[in-house]
């Protein structure tokens, strides 16, 4: 997954947000995604919202930008978009769990093993996402 899943959310903001540019008009639904993500690695809950649903605007059934989203609502405590978001992952994917998702493998740098462990895996069942 590039950047983001390395551990270097602000480096993938750069170079993702350079990607963009490149060509606004056609700037490439995959990095909305990818954007999220590096915000939502961040902490900044509110941009990687803004871009997790701009990247669903384009993709409304892929059920791991819901998983995301409803991560990111549950940690603003916005609990009603957070289960709703989580219901709609589930429903897209009734196999979505924290275990089978973006897994860091023996072989990922520790600053991502540390990100899962400490803030998404928790995030993950306050979002009400099942194990």
């Amino acid at each position: 997954m590039g950047a983001p899943k390395e551990g270097e959310p602000t480096r993938a903001i750069e170079l993702l947000t350079r990607a963009i540019n490149l060509d606004p008009k056609h700037p490439g639904e995959m990095n909305f995604l990818m954007m999220g993500l590096a915000y939502f690695m961040r902490g900044d809950n509110d941009a990687a919202i803004e871009w997790l649903r701009k990247y669903l605007e384009g993709n409304p059934t892929f059920g791991y930008a819901y998983a995301y989203l409803a991560i990111a609502y549950a940690l603003k405590g916005e609990t009603t978009r957070a289960h709703g978001a989580a219901a709609e992952a589930r429903r897209l994917n009734p196999n979505t769990k924290v275990s089978a998702f973006d897994k860091p493998s023996s072989s990922s740098p520790a600053a991502y093993k540390e990100f899962y462990e400490n803030k998404l895996t928790p995030a993950w069942r306050r979002a009400g996402l099942p194990e």
